[in-house]
């Protein structure tokens, strides 16, 4: 049967069954029941319910269109959107009154979400792989690609919030947590494995960071807490328990540097320190300081100032070792510079315990041997440091008798000091205070003679002179005072008789009783003698004398 109707037709029979092979209608044409305005063709194949419902395989449609499918050849595909111009893809629009409509759609086989169809904005896209892009210019080469900000929120409270990561086992996250007085939030990079948790990462409201501990703002912007090792020896010990810095190619060159700088300034004004390779050629290592000098050109350099090399050697103002120094300053340039090396005890009212020391010598223990013709220590005043044959002058301390090391007993020990003559290459001693406090002058053994054990020069020293331009006969004059009794005074007194000069010198023991030396200058007598505790000298005879220069030392 077939049935063509023109123009507004209706069919309203209810309960009226049409087998039709060809239908073709043209104009308004009603099909359904007018009374209830439903609609149902095939037995439920194709229903419109009586609320404008449209259902495809159900009969009770819940949606304005709802289309259900028993039929399991068809692997689940329920509905198919197809265009035939492959090129421009296939889409669904969502028209919600505005200008545009937001699409899903199909762009060679990948899925994309756009504001209006095939040729609006791109929003997002799930490709053949399935990697999402979401915002433009996704290369579509990640799982999630995002060209954006992320925004994760929660509007309770105190509740965190999550970003992970995980395989089979572990899990790693960023949490952060609100907090109703914090301005800032804080973020916690957690780590998670079969169900134990730790913090391995902590950023605080405050800004500061903090490595394996929870509390950075006790320590620093920067916190980083580390095991630690009692035995720094090598990597395998001190690595895992420390902060590391590694350069895999820099490191491999002389000089080349890797260390922890700080900047005043973004350009500049910094210092900090350098572990550096000392040659390529070994395995040596140094550390070294940096700072910036006080002019005010170029902002962003630094200057080593101090350096430790592979031996162990300290390097101040300089970078090689010279004579092999353990320890070595160098400082200043041009003719006028005067390096300067001071130790001062800062104390502000110093008691009598307080002192000063620079020690040198050796680490020996108490019961220790130290031979003869050790020098404990000494000092070298150069006139060219890499060259001993400069040395100018020295100051040591060198064993005379070798025996063990104790306070009370054992070596014994003389300073010796050296100079230099134009003639000779490098210092020679010339002056030695040995172990008996014997000043030797030129000799490093004393006279046989001083069986007496005194010393040549020592005791409470003092000396004086003067001249007396005219002496009369008779007339004693007072040359000084003794200021203690039992003294011993060297004198020397030189006297011009006529044109000629003569000079005499003796020894004088005085005390608060009466002495008279006579010393004979020029067939003159002259007598020094002591009144009380003024030293005197008195002309008693012979010919005049013009002038009368004398001098004492006190040596006892």
């Amino acid at each position: 049967m077939a049935i063509t109707l023109d123009g507004t037709t209706g069919i309203i029979t209810p309960g009226l069954s049409l087998a039709i092979e060809n239908f073709s209608t043209t104009g308004n044409t009603t099909l359904g029941d007018a009374s209830t305005d439903t609609l149902n063709v095939g037995n439920g194949g194709l229903v419109k319910d009586s609320s404008g419902r449209v259902g495809i395989g159900t009969a009770s449609p819940t949606r304005k269109l709802f289309v259900q499918s028993d039929d399991s050849s068809t692997g689940g595909n329920v509905v198919a959107v197809r265009n035939a111009n492959t090129a421009a893809g296939a889409f669904i629009n969502f028209l919600g009154g505005g200008s545009n409509a937001p699409s899903i759609g199909a762009k060679n086989n990948d899925v994309v979400f756009t504001a209006d169809g095939y040729s609006g904005t791109e929003w997002m896209r799930l490709n053949s792989s399935g990697n999402l892009g979401i915002g433009a210019n996704i290369s579509g080469s990640y799982k999630l690609e995002v060209n954006g900000n992320i925004v994760a929120r929660r509007t309770t409270d105190n509740n965190p919030h999550f970003f992970s990561m995980s395989n089979s086992s572990s899990v790693c996250f960023l949490e952060t947590i609100n907090g109703l007085a914090a301005s800032y939030l804080p973020i916690n990079f957690k780590q998670t494995h079969t169900g134990a948790s730790q913090t391995s990462m902590v950023l605080d409201a405050s800004g500061n960071l903090g490595i394996g501990t929870t509390s950075p703002s006790t320590f620093g912007k920067v916190a980083v807490e580390v095991a630690g090792t009692t035995t720094p020896t090598s990597l395998a010990n001190v690595g895992p328990n420390s902060i590391n810095l590694y350069t895999p190619t820099a490191g491999g060159s002389t000089n080349g540097t890797t260390g922890i700088f700080g900047w005043n300034s973004t350009t500049g004004i910094g210092s900090g320190i350098g572990f550096s390779r000392e040659n390529s050629a070994d395995w040596g290592t140094q550390i070294r300081f940096y700072t910036h000098p006080t002019n005010t050109t170029n902002i962003g350099d630094i200057t080593e100032r101090v350096r430790i090399d592979s031996s162990g050697n300290l390097l101040l103002g300089a970078t090689t070792s010279l004579n092999t120094t353990n320890f070595q300053l160098s400082s200043g340039s041009g003719a006028s510079a005067s390096p300067y090396a001071a130790i001062f005890n800062t104390a502000t009212s110093p008691t009598s315990a307080a002192s000063t020391r620079f020690d040198m010598g050796f680490l020996s223990g108490v019961g220790n041997y130290v031979a003869t013709g050790t020098v404990l220590g000494q000092m070298y005043f150069m006139g060219q440091a890499n060259d001993a044959g400069y040395a100018g002058a020295f100051i040591n301390a060198t064993i005379i008798s070798g025996g063990n090391v104790a306070r009370a007993s054992g070596h014994s020990v003389a300073l010796a000091f050296g100079t230099k003559s134009s003639s000779s290459s490098g210092a020679v001693e010339a002056m030695r205070i040995n172990s008996s406090g014997q000043l030797l002058v030129g000799t490093t053994t004393p006279e046989s003679a001083v069986s007496n054990t005194k010393r040549i020069v020592g005791g409470s020293f003092s000396s004086f002179n003067g001249v007396l331009n005219s002496v009369s006969s008779g007339v004693a004059y007072t040359l000084f005072t003794m200021t203690a009794d039992f003294t011993s005074y060297m004198v020397t007194v030189s006297a011009l008789v006529s044109t000629a000069a003569y000079s005499e010198t003796a020894i004088v023991h005085l005390n608060n009783t009466s002495v008279n030396v006579i010393v004979i200058a020029g067939g003159s007598a002259i007598a020094i003698q002591n009144t009380g505790m003024a030293v005197q000298v008195v002309q008693s005879s012979g010919a005049t004398v013009s002038e009368l220069l004398w001098s004492a030392m006190r040596i006892t």
